[in-house]
C-alpha cells in the first residue's frame, strides 16, 4: 500500500534525525536552567554555547515537527483507507504527539536565549547586540508553534508575544507579518479533534 510505504519513509527519516541528535558532543548541546523572567514565575530556559548552535537546534525542531505532522496526515489517511489498522497505528500517533509537544515546549524554552536575556552560561544578562541576531533566527520557529495545530494553549501565546517584541523593539518586519498571517487563517481541526474522529481508541500521549 502506497501510504505504507511513504509512513515507513517518514519514520525512517525520523530515525536519522534521531541518530543526529544522538551524536552530538560538546559544544553542540543545549543546557537547561530555571529563571523568573517575568511575572515573577519560574521558567524553564534552554541555552546554547552561541546563538547560531540554538539556531541549528531549532531548524532541526521544526523539520521533526513538520515531518511528525506529515506523519498523522498519512495515518489520517491510511485509517480512512483502513479501518483495521487503525489499533496498530496508535503507538505511532501517540508517539508523534508526545514528540511534537516536546520540540514545541523546546522552541519556546530557548525564546530567552534568543533574545538574549540568558547568556551562553544560562545567567540573567542585559540586552546585547545578537539581540537582532537571535531574534531573525527565531522568526521560523515561532512562525512553527503559533502556526502548529498541536500547540498547546501557552504556546502560542508566548510565540506571539515574542514575535510582537521581535516585530516592534527589534525592527523585523517578518514578525509582525507572521501575526497577521495568523490573524487571517481560518480555524482548523487541532490535534484532539482527529483524536476524537476515531472513538474506539485512546490517542493521546
Amino acid at each position: 500500500m502506497l501510504w505504507l510505504d511513504v509512513l515507513q519513509e517518514a519514520e525512517e527519516i525520523d530515525r536519522r534525525f534521531e541518530e543526529w541528535e544522538r551524536s552530538l558532543t560538546g559544544r553542540w548541546l543545549p543546557m537547561t536552567t530555571i529563571h523568573t523572567i517575568s511575572n515573577a514565575l519560574e521558567v524553564t530556559v534552554d541555552f546554547y554555547s552561541d546563538v547560531q548552535v540554538g539556531k541549528v537546534w531549532n531548524q532541526y525542531r521544526c523539520a521533526r515537527i513538520v515531518l511528525h505532522e506529515l506523519i498523522f496526515e498519512i495515518v489520517e489517511n491510511l485509517v480512512c483507507i483502513c479501518t483495521s489498522i487503525r489499533e496498530g497505528v496508535v503507538p505511532k500517533v501517540q508517539r508523534s504527539a508526545q514528540t511534537i509537544n516536546t520540540l514545541l515546549s523546546a522552541i519556546c524554552n530557548s525564546i530567552p536565549f534568543h533574545l538574549q536575556r540568558v547568556d551562553s552560561k544560562g545567567d540573567l544578562v542585559a540586552q546585547t547586540v545578537q539581540r537582532v541576531l537571535g531574534g531573525e533566527h527565531l522568526l521560523w520557529p515561532l512562525d512553527v508553534v503559533l502556526h502548529s495545530r498541536w500547540s498547546n494553549s501557552s504556546q502560542p501565546t508566548q510565540a506571539r508575544k515574542a514575535l510582537e517584541e521581535i516585530g516592534t523593539s527589534l525592527g523585523l518586519k517578518q514578525a509582525s507579518k507572521a501575526i497577521q498571517q495568523k490573524q487571517e487563517l481560518p480555524t482548523v481541526l487541532v490535534g484532539q479533534d482527529f483524536h476524537a474522529r476515531l472513538p474506539t481508541v485512546s490517542w493521546r500521549a
